[in-house]
């Protein structure tokens, strides 16, 4: 058992720290771009950047979506818009400051209601992410069913994989252990299904971590 959660964590350390190098090259990259760009491909850029640096600097990351906020709001796109204020909501999710989280991805949503299903459920997903950290899992589960729900109907696999590990997480942090493997091992299948190899392995970690 010991050494099933040390290959695990051994795996994941592999591929954050791969994931860093390429994010690493896509900044720089993104960065030459945004100088390059026309004003209305800026807010795109700068969210990707916002997105892409938040795990070196939150700070970073809030100025390049509070300039694609404002940049988005002049050029009156939409869609720029929702991702500046998503973006901008993750930052306070990381910082722990949930309340402000919650607000900010309340405006995304009022802005591009159901317009967007694939946006949509990233937003209620967050959302019961939020719900999570606070421990408020059933609230969570719900927020998580919602983003299910609209993956169901958008034929989203992708997202429905996040909503059933994510119900499987409220499961495994409210001791429904049996129920938490049947989300995870739902999530599994799916990634599976979709040649998501480090999708299907966190599932699948997660069903381990229960039994060992």
């Amino acid at each position: 058992s010991l050494s099933f959660k040390i290959i695990g964590i051994l795996f994941m350390a592999v591929f954050t720290f791969l994931v860093f190098s390429m994010k690493a090259d896509t900044i720089d990259s993104l960065k030459i771009e945004l100088k390059k760009a026309a004003v209305e491909d800026k807010a795109d850029i700068l969210n990707q950047l916002s997105s892409l640096i938040k795990s070196r600097s939150l700070d970073s990351s809030l100025i390049f979506a509070q300039l694609a906020l404002n940049i988005s709001k002049k050029e009156e796109n939409i869609t720029d818009q929702v991702n500046a204020l998503y973006n901008i909501g993750n930052v306070f999710y990381y910082r722990g400051n949930y309340d402000k989280a919650l607000v900010q991805f309340d405006i995304a949503y009022k802005t591009i209601g159901d317009e967007d299903e694939i946006f949509s459920a990233k937003l209620m997903n967050r959302k019961g992410a939020v719900y999570q950290e606070l421990g408020e899992y059933s609230k969570a589960a719900q927020y998580y069913d919602s983003s299910l729900q609209i993956c169901i109907r958008s034929k989203n696999k992708s997202g429905m994989a996040t909503a059933y590990n994510n119900i499987g997480n409220t499961c495994y942090f409210t001791s429904d252990f049996h129920s938490a493997i049947e989300y995870y091992q739902k999530s599994a299948l799916i990634e599976e299904e979709l040649g998501n190899i480090i999708g299907a392995a966190q599932s699948s970690f997660n069903i381990g971590s229960i039994y060992f």
